[in-house]
């Protein structure tokens, strides 16, 4: 059996895979076949209002290579973008942006071992529009061009991607594959491809793969959003009817291999710059021509069931004080219809590996032994049901673009596409199926007549090998294990009672919100909005935050941000929490901003209450228990190890605390430092602030509004004290201070070639916003030209970037082009970003250029407007900074009026090169290189 594509019928159509199985699929999609045998299904979906999501998936990816072509499946991808048959090399990303597209975001594609994916976000399906992408998506299936010259210049940009693509995590990735799937193709054939074929693979090899593998049978075209179905499936069945008439049979699919996972093996793969170690115990077994039924689903469901249950078993391990698990989790996944993969990963600190090893082996063989208590199962059960639950009552207004991504993986997974209805039902037989002893059985069928296979990655210290794995494994195999305790019967302790009334409640009407003050100071902002059915935002904004930082204790906002959740509340620990909770819609975080604290909730209407109870809770009761201290210090060193070894983790520690003068929160502490910081430290910040200082609570989403007033009032009405009218923490004379005319280089401590270019600008704060808009939209032009010079006319980078940061606190921005980059390249790339700046003077931009890059921004802005977290920013602080209503009235029309002489004039005063910062950080340039 191999992957996903079954033969055609008599008739000819799309081999779907309702076709083999007994689940129907969700009615609202319209399911169609050209008589070439290409499929379509369609959806309509209103949200956003006017968009549509395209998605044409080729049932051909890495897999389908020779050994001649390892690498060629992606960069045919590539090529799709340098020339078709109606769309010339260097116009198509351009017409696509005048449409407002923007490259990346709305053009983009993909290449995986089993399937090549085009992806269109279109803002409208006006007729035109649907005609133009139909057609670029058909030139996509059979008319690219593949230019020998195109094919030149793509070469630098692909293994400029595949240098981007080398990391720790994706060498550790391949390493275990091919210790998984010894002899099978996964193990050897990577989507990136290898160096020596991209470099030197000739135009026969492309014409060879895509006149093979790209044929009609092998394609489905996704069509999701604001959509007519039938003028929709007309234009498709015009647009692709011709479609594979030069065209023979289409191949067959490769043989994958066998797979066997008897006896035990073990792998030890050493990783030096790894965040931790990691062991994992795996086994498996071959899915052999299985299709996708009810009875299939319902056990995924039971599996899900009984993994959730394994993995919070590890959980609570891993918060002990002197516990060697970091973190924990239980999995259970079909990889790509051919093997199913079950097993336990956890990370350890790498002196404990082995008695790592020895929790997860007991805590397996305990479950395998004792089963599962009823107060796990039904903990977990409620958590997948909520899920289940929540996809119902969101579909209204789930994104097409989610739908879209959703239907292309289902259908190329050979999974029918179910209704949300359909998939609760089958959670919901999935629950009441899983009883203790079912939940065994099921397990030990995984487990118990199959082999193992042992896993040991990172930095592993020196001497221990794979024999030295097997005998730690099997000594824990001896070890007696007795059932995991029961769990005791727990509740919230924390309700508010009472209630008082708003003293002045305020409206608006554009845009449509409220703003209340309470009797104790209290300030409220709510919006009531269509866009998320049943979900529900808070942020309560308190206090100075990094205004009010301790000069004498670096690190601490760090500390607050990993560990003050976890340290739970007085009268429950954080782990107890999650128990309470479970099946109730209730996410709760914590942050440091540049100006107070932000304790954040999301939520839907039933759960509201228990909601804003926890995070009243925080604000009045935190416990900073030792066991979350003792999980935050004990993650310290692998954090650190995983800074210092990435270009990533440099730009954050040593990067952007040079361009912001180290001030405030960008004063990154060492780790000596932040080992230093306690609890104790933490309370005597945070407490004072959490119960006297300034409070703003605002509230986005889907709710009554009664119902809403008289949860703040009962919760946030009574709180104690008396809160100040506006932030006691005020920005002084000091602030951050841009290095004008420096430039520093920064060294990444890995043998992985890694490195990235930024040139950086002192820019503004957010206010005045006219001002930041222009940077803005400025940003998306530079952002333009750094793709023309650096990616598609040098080939240097494949990822790259331009924006503006500004500060809402001071009056501070930074400006920046930044690319990623393989060592030898950062420098001329650097020197060519600084030149592609220079370029907005001698060349002036162009309104071409102003409306390609005003097009996209719109779209992306008028889909903000329809975003909860969009809504949330404006309102959160508002009765601080009233302007952010008057910037959320503005917004399009503010932008829609920038003009061309608004840009040059912004370069002209800001992208001043004497001004330029330089940043280059790059690993040590191998010799090969030099």
């Amino acid at each position: 059996m191999f992957l996903t594509h079954a033969k055609l019928s008599a008739e000819d159509s799309f081999p779907w895979p309702q076709e083999t199985s007994d689940l129907s699929p969700d009615p609202e999609i319209r399911f169609g076949s050209l008589p070439n045998g290409m499929g379509y299904l369609i959806r309509t979906s209103s949200e956003p209002p006017e968009r549509v999501s395209l998605r044409l998936v080729v049932q051909a990816g890495s897999l389908m290579e020779t050994e001649e072509q390892r690498g060629l499946a992606h960069f045919l991808e590539h090529m799709a973008f340098n020339g078709t048959r109606n769309f010339a090399s260097g116009e198509m990303v351009e017409y696509f942006q005048r449409l407002g597209m923007a490259f990346g975001a709305d053009t983009n594609a993909s290449t995986g071992f089993d399937r090549t994916q085009y992806k269109l976000e279109l803002p409208n399906g006006d007729p035109d529009l649907r005609t133009e992408s139909l057609r670029l998506l058909r030139d996509y299936a059979d008319g690219v061009l593949l230019a020998s010259e195109e094919i030149e210049k793509e070469r630098g940009i692909i293994l400029s991607e595949k240098n981007s693509r080398d990391t720790v995590d994706f060498r550790t990735f391949q390493t275990e594959i091919g210790f998984l799937l010894p002899g099978t193709k996964f193990a050897n054939r990577m989507p990136i491809g290898l160096e020596e074929v991209i470099t030197n693979v000739p135009r026969e090899q492309f014409v060879s793969f895509y006149e093979s593998w790209y044929h009609p049978e092998r394609t489905f075209l996704v069509a999701t959003g604001d959509i007519d179905p039938d003028a929709w499936e007309s234009a498709i069945r015009e647009a692709f009817s011709s479609f594979g008439d030069d065209k023979g049979p289409a191949p067959e699919d490769p043989i994958l291999g066998e797979v066997s996972f008897e006896g035990i093996e073990a792998l030890v793969h050493r990783e030096p710059e790894g965040k931790a170690v990691r062991f994992e115990v795996s086994t498996g077994q071959a899915i052999d021509d299985l299709p996708d039924t009810e009875a299939r689903r319902i056990r995924e469901g039971q599996l899900q069931i009984l993994n959730a249950i394994l993995s919070r078993r590890m959980e609570r391990l891993a918060r002990d004080e002197d516990s060697p698990i970091l973190s924990s989790y239980a999995y259970s996944y079909p990889l790509y219809e051919f093997v199913e993969l079950s097993g336990i990963s956890a990370t350890v600190r790498p002196d404990e590996w082995a008695d790592g090893v020895g929790i997860v082996e007991q805590e397996l063989r305990k479950a395998l032994e004792h089963g599962f208590a009823e107060a796990e199962i039904l903990e977990a059960e409620a958590n997948l049901l909520r899920a289940a639950r929540e996809k119902v009552d969101g579909q209204e207004t789930r994104k097409s673009s989610s739908w879209a991504d959703e239907y292309a993986f289902l259908v190329n997974s050979a999974r029918v596409p179910l209704s949300p209805e359909q998939e609760l039902s089958i959670a919901e037989e999935a629950a009441s199926l899983s009883t203790p002893a079912t939940l065994q059985q099921l397990l030990q069928g995984i487990w118990s007549d199959n082999g193992r296979r042992l896993f040991l990655t990172g930095p592993v210290p020196e001497g221990v090998e794979a024999e030295d794995l097997i005998a730690v494994y099997e000594t824990s195999s001896s070890t007696e294990v007795a059932a995991t305790e029961m769990l005791s019967d727990l509740t919230f302790p924390y309700a508010a009672t009472g209630a008082s009334e708003p003293t002045e409640v305020t409206r608006h009407e554009d845009p449509e919100l409220a703003q209340a003050q309470y009797a104790n100071g209290v300030r409220a902002n709510w919006k009531k909005t269509p866009f998320e059915e049943e979900s529900i935002l808070i942020t309560i904004r308190i206090g100075g935050g990094g205004l009010s930082l301790p000069d004498d204790q670096p690190g601490i906002a760090r500390l607050a941000e990993g560990a003050f959740l976890q340290g739970g509340l007085a009268e429950i620990s954080f782990d107890d929490l999650q128990t309470v909770t479970a099946g109730r819609t209730v996410s709760t975080r914590f942050s440091v901003s540049e100006d107070s604290f932000q304790l954040q909730g999301q939520t839907r209407p039933e759960d509201l209450d228990l909601q804003l109870d926890i995070l009243r809770a925080f604000l009045l009761d935190p416990g900073f228990r030792s066991e979350g201290l003792s999980l935050f210090r004990r993650s310290i060193d692998s954090q650190y190890r995983e800074i210092e070894s990435t270009w990533q983790g440099i730009l954050q520690s040593e990067a952007w605390p040079f361009l912001y003068g180290n001030y405030g929160l960008q004063n990154f502490p060492s780790k000596d430092e932040l080992k230093e910081r306690n609890f104790e430290e933490l309370r005597e910040w945070l407490v004072p602030q959490f119960q006297n200082g300034y409070l703003e609570v605002s509230v986005v989403g889907d709710f009554e509004e009664d119902s809403l007033v008289a949860s703040l009032d009962r919760v946030f009405g009574t709180l104690p004290g008396k809160r100040p009218s506006s932030p006691q923490y005020t920005v002084g004379e000091d602030g951050p201070v841009f290095p004008e005319g420096e430039q520093r280089e920064f060294a990444v401590k890995s043998d992985i070639p890694q490195g990235s270019a930024m040139v950086a600008f002192p820019s503004a704060g957010l206010a005045p916003v006219e001002e930041s808009r222009r940077l803005s939209l400025l940003s998306s032009v530079l952002d333009d030209r750094l793709r023309l010079k650096i990616r598609e006319e040098s080939g240097q980078a494949y990822s790259y970037t331009a924006s503006n940061r500004p500060s809402d606190t001071y009056d501070f921005g930074i400006f920046f082009g930044i690319a990623i980059l393989s060592p030898e390249k950062v420098s001329p790339v650097a020197q060519q970003i600084m030149e592609v700046v220079e370029s907005l003077g001698t060349e002036p931009i162009t309104e071409d250029e102003r409306l390609r890059a005003l097009a996209p921004n719109l779209k992306q802005l008028e889909d903000m407007r329809r975003n909860n977290r969009y809504w949330l920013r404006v309102l959160n602080g508002s009765q601080v900074e009233p302007e952010q209503i008057e910037w959320s009235r503005t917004l399009l029309e503010g932008y829609q009026a920038i003009t061309v002489e608004d840009l040059q004039k912004t370069a002209e005063t800001y992208l001043v090169p004497e001004k330029a910062a330089w940043v280059e950080i790059a690993s040590p340039i191998p010799v090969e290189s030099q």
